[in-house]
């Protein structure tokens, strides 16, 4: 079950996936449930462990996957960090009477100005 939720499945697609209702899931897998959101982290902390692991036991293949794995995830959160402290773009602010001109320049439709006549065009 906690498969499931480490790939981000739904409470109503794992209940699918196992062949039970989304009641019948909560009432057996009630722990697993309220745990599905740290069920990816966890998986993701198993697989590092094993990749520790058989680096340790001199698997180069293990510690390639290991160090590829650990970049990633700091530029995941240097990615993240940097994306916190980003200002949005800023648009200039207009006052009530400015905002009130730009809405009545901007009519369409019944409402709209009416162009004016041709005579005085030319």
């Amino acid at each position: 079950m906690l498969l499931a939720f480490a790939r981000g499945l739904t409470v109503k697609q794992a209940a699918t996936a196992i062949g039970v209702s989304v009641p019948t899931l909560r009432k057996h897998y009630s722990s697993e449930v309220a745990q599905r959101d740290a069920a990816a982290l966890r998986f993701e902390m198993v697989q590092l462990a094993r990749l520790n692991d058989g680096a340790k036991a001199g698997s180069v293949a293990a510690e390639k996957e290991l160090g590829r794995r650990l970049e990633k995830a700091r530029l995941d959160a240097l990615s993240e960090e940097v994306s916190r402290h980003a200002k949005p773009p800023t648009t200039p602010r207009r006052g009530k009477k400015e905002e009130l001109q730009h809405e009545a320049d901007n009519i369409t439709g019944r409402y709209e100005t009416p162009p004016p006549p041709a005579s005085l065009l030319n």
